[in-house]
Protein backbone atom coordinates (compact mmCIF):
# COMPACT_ATOMS: atom_id res chain seq x y z
CA UNK A 1 0.00 0.00 0.00
CA UNK A 2 1.44 3.37 -0.96
CA UNK A 3 2.20 6.18 1.44
CA UNK A 4 -0.57 8.28 -0.07
CA UNK A 5 -3.12 5.55 0.58
CA UNK A 6 -1.94 5.10 4.18
CA UNK A 7 -2.03 8.83 4.71
CA UNK A 8 -5.56 9.00 3.29
CA UNK A 9 -6.72 6.13 5.53
CA UNK A 10 -5.18 7.72 8.64
CA UNK A 11 -6.59 11.11 7.72
CA UNK A 12 -10.03 9.61 7.20
CA UNK A 13 -9.89 7.73 10.48
CA UNK A 14 -8.89 10.92 12.30
CA UNK A 15 -11.67 12.84 10.58
CA UNK A 16 -14.24 10.19 11.49
CA UNK A 17 -12.99 10.23 15.11
CA UNK A 18 -13.33 14.03 15.19
CA UNK A 19 -16.80 13.75 13.70
CA UNK A 20 -17.76 11.24 16.38
CA UNK A 21 -16.49 13.65 19.06
CA UNK A 22 -18.53 16.45 17.47
CA UNK A 23 -21.52 14.10 17.37
CA UNK A 24 -21.22 13.48 21.12
CA UNK A 25 -20.71 17.16 21.88
CA UNK A 26 -23.75 18.20 19.83
CA UNK A 27 -25.93 15.56 21.50
CA UNK A 28 -24.70 16.71 24.92
CA UNK A 29 -25.55 20.33 24.05
CA UNK A 30 -29.06 19.20 23.18
CA UNK A 31 -29.41 17.31 26.46
CA UNK A 32 -28.06 20.31 28.36
CA UNK A 33 -30.56 22.63 26.67
CA UNK A 34 -33.39 20.26 27.57
CA UNK A 35 -32.20 19.96 31.18
CA UNK A 36 -31.93 23.75 31.54
CA UNK A 37 -35.43 24.16 30.11
CA UNK A 38 -36.77 21.58 32.55
CA UNK A 39 -35.11 23.33 35.50
CA UNK A 40 -36.54 26.70 34.44
CA UNK A 41 -39.95 25.11 33.90
CA UNK A 42 -39.85 23.67 37.42
CA UNK A 43 -39.03 27.10 38.82
CA UNK A 44 -41.92 28.62 36.89
CA UNK A 45 -44.24 25.89 38.19
CA UNK A 46 -43.12 26.78 41.72
CA UNK A 47 -44.08 30.40 40.96
CA UNK A 48 -47.51 29.18 39.81
CA UNK A 49 -48.01 27.35 43.12
CA UNK A 50 -46.92 30.49 44.99
CA UNK A 51 -49.40 32.60 42.98
CA UNK A 52 -52.25 30.29 43.92
CA UNK A 53 -51.17 30.37 47.56
CA UNK A 54 -50.90 34.16 47.63
CA UNK A 55 -54.32 34.48 46.00
CA UNK A 56 -55.84 32.19 48.63
CA UNK A 57 -54.18 34.17 51.42
CA UNK A 58 -55.42 37.46 49.91
CA UNK A 59 -58.95 36.09 49.62
CA UNK A 60 -58.85 34.91 53.23
CA UNK A 61 -57.61 38.34 54.38
CA UNK A 62 -60.29 40.13 52.36
CA UNK A 63 -62.96 37.94 53.95
CA UNK A 64 -61.50 38.64 57.41
CA UNK A 65 -61.52 42.38 56.71
CA UNK A 66 -65.09 42.10 55.40
CA UNK A 67 -66.21 40.29 58.54
CA UNK A 68 -64.54 42.97 60.66
CA UNK A 69 -66.24 45.73 58.64
CA UNK A 70 -69.57 43.92 58.90
CA UNK A 71 -69.17 43.66 62.70
CA UNK A 72 -68.41 47.38 62.91
CA UNK A 73 -71.48 48.14 60.79
CA UNK A 74 -73.68 46.02 63.09
CA UNK A 75 -72.18 47.74 66.16
CA UNK A 76 -72.72 51.19 64.61
CA UNK A 77 -76.33 50.31 63.72
CA UNK A 78 -76.94 49.01 67.24
CA UNK A 79 -75.40 52.17 68.75
CA UNK A 80 -77.77 54.23 66.60
CA UNK A 81 -80.70 52.16 67.83
CA UNK A 82 -81.20 50.32 64.55
CA UNK A 83 -81.35 46.56 64.47
CA UNK A 84 -80.10 44.98 61.23
CA UNK A 85 -82.64 42.19 61.60
CA UNK A 86 -85.51 44.73 61.66
CA UNK A 87 -84.16 47.83 59.89
CA UNK A 88 -84.07 47.36 56.11
CA UNK A 89 -81.42 50.11 55.57
CA UNK A 90 -79.01 48.61 58.11
CA UNK A 91 -79.66 45.14 56.68
CA UNK A 92 -78.93 46.37 53.12
CA UNK A 93 -75.66 48.00 54.19
CA UNK A 94 -74.48 44.83 55.90
CA UNK A 95 -75.56 42.74 52.88
CA UNK A 96 -73.67 45.08 50.56
CA UNK A 97 -70.55 44.76 52.71
CA UNK A 98 -70.85 40.97 52.61
CA UNK A 99 -71.41 40.92 48.82
CA UNK A 100 -68.50 43.29 48.15
CA UNK A 101 -66.24 41.26 50.42
CA UNK A 102 -67.08 38.00 48.67
CA UNK A 103 -66.71 39.61 45.24
CA UNK A 104 -63.23 40.89 46.15
CA UNK A 105 -62.21 37.53 47.58
CA UNK A 106 -63.39 35.62 44.51
CA UNK A 107 -61.73 38.15 42.19
CA UNK A 108 -58.46 37.68 44.04
CA UNK A 109 -58.77 33.89 43.71
CA UNK A 110 -59.55 34.17 40.00
CA UNK A 111 -56.62 36.50 39.35
CA UNK A 112 -54.31 34.07 41.15
CA UNK A 113 -55.61 31.15 39.13
CA UNK A 114 -55.20 33.04 35.85
CA UNK A 115 -51.61 34.01 36.73
CA UNK A 116 -50.87 30.45 37.79
CA UNK A 117 -52.41 29.06 34.61
CA UNK A 118 -50.31 31.41 32.48
CA UNK A 119 -47.20 30.35 34.37
CA UNK A 120 -48.11 26.66 33.87
CA UNK A 121 -48.47 27.27 30.12
CA UNK A 122 -45.10 29.06 30.10
CA UNK A 123 -43.51 26.09 31.89
CA UNK A 124 -45.07 23.66 29.45
CA UNK A 125 -43.84 25.73 26.50
CA UNK A 126 -40.36 25.84 28.00
CA UNK A 127 -40.31 22.05 28.40
CA UNK A 128 -41.46 21.63 24.80
CA UNK A 129 -38.73 24.00 23.57
CA UNK A 130 -36.15 22.02 25.52
CA UNK A 131 -37.35 18.77 23.99
CA UNK A 132 -37.26 20.29 20.51
CA UNK A 133 -33.72 21.59 21.13
CA UNK A 134 -32.58 18.12 22.18
CA UNK A 135 -34.22 16.40 19.20
CA UNK A 136 -32.82 19.01 16.83
CA UNK A 137 -29.32 18.56 18.25
CA UNK A 138 -29.67 14.78 17.90
CA UNK A 139 -30.64 15.13 14.23
CA UNK A 140 -27.84 17.61 13.53
CA UNK A 141 -25.35 15.31 15.24
CA UNK A 142 -26.45 12.29 13.18
CA UNK A 143 -26.46 14.26 9.94
CA UNK A 144 -22.95 15.61 10.60
CA UNK A 145 -21.59 12.17 11.43
CA UNK A 146 -23.20 10.52 8.41
CA UNK A 147 -21.98 13.32 6.14
CA UNK A 148 -18.43 13.00 7.44
CA UNK A 149 -18.37 9.22 7.08
CA UNK A 150 -19.79 9.48 3.57
CA UNK A 151 -17.21 12.00 2.45
CA UNK A 152 -14.39 9.95 3.98
CA UNK A 153 -15.55 6.79 2.23
CA UNK A 154 -15.52 8.76 -1.00
CA UNK A 155 -11.98 10.03 -0.25
CA UNK A 156 -10.69 6.55 0.50
CA UNK A 157 -12.36 5.17 -2.64
CA UNK A 158 -10.85 7.95 -4.72
CA UNK A 159 -7.38 7.43 -3.23
CA UNK A 160 -7.42 3.68 -3.76
CA UNK A 161 -8.96 4.16 -7.22
CA UNK A 162 -6.04 6.33 -8.27
CA UNK A 163 -3.58 3.79 -6.94
CA UNK A 164 -5.23 0.58 -8.12
CA UNK A 165 -7.52 1.66 -10.91
CA UNK A 166 -11.09 2.86 -11.05
CA UNK A 167 -13.02 2.06 -7.83
CA UNK A 168 -16.81 2.16 -7.89
CA UNK A 169 -18.15 2.92 -4.39
CA UNK A 170 -21.72 2.12 -5.40
CA UNK A 171 -21.26 -1.61 -5.70
CA UNK A 172 -17.79 -1.82 -4.13
CA UNK A 173 -16.27 -3.74 -7.04
CA UNK A 174 -13.05 -2.96 -8.87
CA UNK A 175 -13.61 -2.15 -12.53
CA UNK A 176 -11.03 -2.57 -15.24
Amino acid sequence: MGALAVLAAVSSAASIYAAQQQYSATKNQGRLAENQANIQASQIEDQAIAERGMAAMNAKEQRRQGTLMQSKAIAAAAAAGRSPSIDKGASDIIGDINAETEYSALTSLLEGRVKASNLQMEASTMRTQGSIARKSADKMARAGLISNIGSNIGLIGSTFGQKYGSFNTTNATKTT
